[in-house]
């Protein structure tokens, strides 16, 4: 089969669209990906204490909440003993 240069240009045309197309999927599948992971490792240094002075009306637990306004994105209960 022989393909005229019109249609050679223009297969060519619809590759590198192609490709294009899939790097581009690729980069932003990437980029979302990696977006994810990069908010899922962090620390972030918390203290409690006490100012009353007073062992005995202290809680034995206390929960801190994570929040993104006004949704809690994680809790931790620490125990105290």
């Amino acid at each position: 089969m022989v393909f005229t240069r019109e249609v050679k240009t223009g297969i060519k045309r619809i590759l590198t669209i192609l490709i294009t197309l899939a790097i581009l999927s690729l980069l932003a599948t990437s980029f979302i990906v990696n977006a994810v992971f990069a908010q899922t490792g962090m620390d972030i240094p918390v203290e409690i204490s006490w100012s009353d002075q007073s062992a005995t009306t202290r809680p034995s637990s206390v929960t801190l909440r994570l929040m993104n306004g006004n949704a809690t994105v994680s809790t931790l209960t620490p125990h105290f003993g």
